[in-house]
């Protein structure tokens, strides 16, 4: 026999049983918080065309994607990330649409990084974007559903980091630096080597309120206090000190929403996404080597499609959330109940009536004719590994 007959492709799984129950509750746990707060639901195909993520569209690397060709020659991807294809549903549905609306999504995403051996290659997310604000207050609402959603899938002690696109993007102009010395402190700060990159940055020779700034991509767990420090040396340099302020107003909203004690400040961080053009933030717990949510500001993808209008959003990470989950000890509740009925072949008729009857009341039936080689014990032990809480023999 072929030993990859049954196996999977490096990077994808099988999800069965109870593990699949409880994914399918976690998604509609999460499911219901978007909704609660105005969401509505979106469906885009796995397949997309390829220049939907294409570089300009600052995407990610197509060497990361799964591509292949159509019948016509033109080239595919499985649907590597969420939020391209959003806005390209945004410009082609809701064109016209001047007043702000929030939408939600669930599904699977597949991403070929060389360096996820060993990791998933495709992975389960829900998520949301608020389109057509470009507020604060839009941006802490959504951390704000972020934390719910969280919460209510029985998650407790997590925290979110915010950073700024404009931060990283003002150093490098302020400091006037090749695309050399950019992608250096890039790669550093991506690899997160932060001694590396401090050596670095003293090398530059900067001026003393700059590497004071520079400096500030080395932490990941600033205040509001420290933020306030650097703001005073920020004034000079437009998009930083942008940045800076942007990021004050938005912890002031967020503690109306009660939820500054969540939070800390993550100057350098830095997505792979490259649409990113304000807060971003991403979620952490205990238990989960991974980010378990993922998002920002992206006011420029949309336009791209053909409508211009701000945009942010997130995506939490299913199979992450879950590994918390189980790893913290928590367990969900189970979406719902399976009785069986086991019957002689000679008792078809009734087990059919009792099953009909029974599923009426909005219970779920499994039945099985009994195979005269197994006992009761043995059906009972199938109960249990099916989760299956009750069993009525016929």
């Amino acid at each position: 026999m072929n030993n990859r007959l049954l196996h999977t492709p490096d990077g994808v799984r099988d999800i069965y049983g109870s593990e699949c129950r409880k994914i399918m509750k976690l998604r509609e746990k999460i499911h219901n918080q978007l909704i609660k707060y105005g969401c509505s639901s979106i469906n885009t195909p796995t397949i997309e065309y390829y220049n939907v993520y294409e570089k300009k569209n600052n995407s990610l690397d197509s060497r990361e994607m799964y591509k292949f060709f159509d019948k016509d020659g033109d080239i595919l991807v499985l649907r590597p990330d969420y939020t391209p294809a959003i806005a390209r549903c945004v410009a082609k549905y809701y064109k016209d649409e001047t007043i702000p609306l929030k939408i939600c999504y669930e599904g699977n995403t597949f991403v070929n990084r060389s360096d996820y051996q060993g990791r998933l290659k495709e992975t389960t997310q829900c998520g949301a974007e608020y389109i057509g604000d470009a507020s604060n207050f839009a941006d802490a609402e959504m951390l704000a559903l972020v934390v719910d959603s969280l919460k209510a899938v029985g998650l407790d002690q997590f925290q979110i980091s915010i950073g700024h696109a404009l931060y990283y993007e003002g150093l490098v102009e302020a400091a006037k630096l090749s695309s050399d010395q950019e992608e250096k402190i890039k790669s550093l700060i991506l690899n997160k080597n932060f001694l590396e990159l401090e050596k670095y940055i003293k090398n530059l020779k900067l001026e003393k309120n700059l590497e004071v700034l520079f400096d500030g991509l080395n932490s990941f767990s600033f205040k509001i206090e420290d933020l306030n420090e650097l703001e005073k040396r920020a004034v000079k340099y437009d998009k930083v000190y942008k940045a800076i302020k942007s990021l004050q107003e938005l912890y002031k909203i967020l503690q109306y929403f009660d939820i500054e004690n969540i939070v800390s400040f993550e100057l350098g961080m830095i997505s792979r996404h490259n649409y990113y053009t304000g807060m971003i933030f991403t979620g952490y717990t205990y238990g989960s080597g991974e980010p378990i949510v993922k998002g920002g500001r992206y006011d420029k993808l949309i336009r791209r499609f053909g409508k211009d209008t701000p945009a942010i959003g997130f995506t939490i990470v299913i199979d992450q959330v879950m590994d918390a989950l189980k790893n913290q000890n928590k367990y969900l509740e189970e979406s719902y109940k399976t009785e069986l009925i086991v019957f002689s072949s000679e008792k078809i008729e009734e087990a059919i009536k009792v099953a009909s009857e029974w599923r009426k009341e909005g219970r779920n039936i499994q039945t099985i004719i009994k195979d005269p080689d197994l006992t009761k014990e043995d059906y009972f032990e199938y109960a249990k590994k099916m989760n299956i809480s009750e069993v009525k023999f016929l």
